[in-house]
């Protein structure tokens, strides 16, 4: 993926456990992204699927 702010490259910083009640072939995971160029963070982005970047949603240190 590319920052949309100034065209880096985003790099995955952190990926959302399944929750232990879900299964994981049916859960699709979130994951924050950092742009390797101006530092900018995008949270909750799909990790296990190719969809577009979400809004917002910071995943928790509990999440993680």
């Amino acid at each position: 993926m590319l920052c949309n702010k100034c065209g880096g490259v985003l790099s995955v910083i952190r990926i959302e456990k399944v929750p232990k009640d879900k299964k994981y072939i049916d859960y699709e995971r979130l994951c924050d992204v950092e742009c390797l160029k101006c530092n900018k963070v995008f949270y909750s982005q799909p990790y296990d699927n190719g969809k577009r970047i979400n809004m917002v949603r910071k995943i928790t240190r509990k999440d993680t």
